[in-house]
């Protein structure tokens, strides 16, 4: 998608890398990011194997381009920083030695007509051979391959794929964001194949309108699912409530919902929009969370809750101690009748029923006479320990 011209000068507030605007968002790198993509691009610029041609004087300011790329903030999209990757490297270092060894090998070989035409008939089908992402097969003269440059082509196949029911093709599309990111190359036989068993589907008994309705009510659906995740940081989705809320939009706009939606239907359908995010099976239940935040849960999940509720305790016994001692109460040689209610402090007595509140609600809801019992009763004990510490 690189110009044919390569650029001069950076303009930092693009991508870094292809210098050109997108629909796709910009992301900021971390550390780790800059160092592994600046000696990357020194690698492959080294190899003369420039993934996306670039002019790297601009991306170094005299200090080396991973500095260059701090001192800048420097932004870049997913897709084009991923074919600057170290497993995109690694390829290309295992062509070029594949390339030599051949070479090497070739010198030394003597030819005859029978080698020449075993070797033009059974051609190596190697990883270093870039192959259909639908037949998996190689390209040949007459069936050259063809990379996918456009979003309009990765949104048509992941809809034909949907609803072929695919599941060979989905598991590929799922493997990246999009097929731009993943440089999936294709046979136009076999794009066209695609295209036409999708159309010989037969499509739903569905009227316009009601299509026009689902269309709002997902489209609704995955504008909540993006305002939940960067407004109230909601990390994980789960399908039954999706599903739900989705079945719910479909009644208010007046169409007639079967008594169950097909949920992995719906699921699809959010993957393809949304292609960043994932589905994870969990028992009976499927939860869906955007493969960037799956870290994030993790360490959510590592983090136990067992050391809170020992600060809570902790916390809430120095406060009980501290108003037991702020009391000031005096021996006159004889106790009336509410001197055991009065020695408990307020802070203590609250505590105290609150805590019992909570247990007779584990308890299918204690009855109120019985609460105020236990309360009157942990008065008297918190009395009998308090005179004993005096």
């Amino acid at each position: 998608m690189a110009s044919t011209t390569p650029i001069q000068t950076t303009d930092w507030s693009k991508c870094a890398l292809c210098q050109e605007h997108s629909i796709e968002k910009l992301t900021s790198p971390t550390a780790g990011s800059y160092q592994i993509i600046a000696e990357n691009i020194s690698q492959f610029c080294e190899l003369n194997c420039m993934p996306v041609q670039i002019d790297i004087s601009r991306l170094n300011s005299g200090n080396g381009i991973e500095v260059t790329f701090h001192e800048q903030n420097a932004q870049w999209h997913k897709s084009c920083s991923l074919k600057f990757s170290t497993s995109k490297l690694d390829r290309v270092k295992k062509r070029k030695s594949a390339e030599f060894d051949d070479k090497a090998t070739t010198s030394k070989r003597i030819f005859t007509r029978s080698s020449t035409e075993e070797a033009n008939t059974h051609m190596p089908e190697d990883s270093t051979h870039p192959t259909c992402f639908f037949c998996s097969k190689p390209g040949t003269k007459t069936e050259k391959l063809h990379e996918v440059s456009t979003f309009q082509v990765d949104f048509r196949v992941r809809k034909c794929a949907q609803k072929l029911q695919d599941e060979n093709l989905l598991a590929k599309l799922s493997a990246g964001p999009d097929l731009i990111a993943l440089e999936a190359k294709y046979h136009a036989g076999c794009l066209t194949t695609l295209y036409n068993r999708a159309v010989r589907i037969p499509q739903e008994s569905d009227s316009s309108s009601e299509q026009m309705c689902k269309g709002v009510a997902l489209a609704e659906l995955i504008s909540y699912i993006e305002e939940k995740r960067q407004d109230e940081d909601v990390k994980v989705f789960k399908l039954a409530d999706l599903t739900k809320l989705y079945s719910e939009r479909l009644q208010q706009l007046g169409v007639t919902v079967p008594s169950r939606v097909n949920s992995t239907h719906l699921k699809d359908r959010i993957v393809m929009h949304l292609p960043g995010m994932k589905a994870f099976k969990e028992g009976r239940d499927v939860f869906m969370a955007y493969e960037d935040d799956i870290g994030a849960v993790l360490r959510q999940g590592y983090q136990t809750d067992r050391d809170e509720q020992s600060v809570m305790i902790t916390q809430i016994a120095n406060t009980i101690r501290v108003d037991i001692f702020a009391q000031k109460s005096t021996f006159t040689g004889s106790f009336d009748q509410a001197s055991q209610v009065e020695s408990v402090t307020s802070i203590t007595s609250q505590y105290a029923c609150q805590r019992v509140k909570y247990q007779g609600s584990d308890k299918q809801q204690m009855p109120q006479s019985t609460s105020a019992h236990h309360c009157s009763t942990i008065h008297v004990q918190l009395h009998q320990t308090t005179s004993k510490r005096v």
